[in-house]
């Protein structure tokens, strides 16, 4: 059975129990490069992902983006988030570097759909879009009369 080269220069032996050798220099700069190379094709291939979606977003909508432009907004939002997300997954990019981003993509995404759920003052789900006559203020003097308490 063949196990994986190692990468770093730290000795295994005391894991595996046998003794191996580390890769050399100008093994670990081949790998080095096969790696970066497979990292370059995987972003170019979430990068195609997300343009087609897009597109596919845009075609499916076509005829309703005059009709009801705030949610075609959203969801291309929702897709450009989402694909950038990946793309910095692809790219082989640390926890610590993707952390404040992901970060930052959770407070658009939040943003974007909560807004969603924003009711206009006439329209507040308690009295489902109607105007609400019983409850107005009196007209007239609403201050109280001044006077002691007992």
């Amino acid at each position: 059975m063949q196990s994986p080269p190692v990468i770093d220069d730290q000795d295994q032996s005391a894991t595996t129990g046998a003794n191996q050798n580390p890769l050399t220099g100008a093994q670990r700069m081949e790998l080095s490069k096969l790696n970066a190379a497979f990292q370059l094709k995987l972003t170019l291939l979430v990068s195609i992902f997300g343009i087609i979606g897009l597109i596919f977003v845009a075609w499916l909508f076509r005829s309703s983006v005059t009709a009801d432009t705030e949610k075609i907004v959203r969801l291309v939002i929702v897709v450009i988030v989402v694909t950038a997300s990946l793309i910095l997954i692809a790219g082989g990019y640390s926890t610590d570097q993707t952390a404040p981003a992901f970060g930052l993509f959770g407070s658009i995404i939040g943003y974007i759909l909560g807004s969603a759920n924003r009711q206009t003052p006439g329209n507040t789900p308690a009295n489902d879009g109607t105007l609400a006559t019983g409850n107005t203020p009196p007209t007239g003097n609403t201050v109280a009369p001044t006077g002691n308490k007992t």
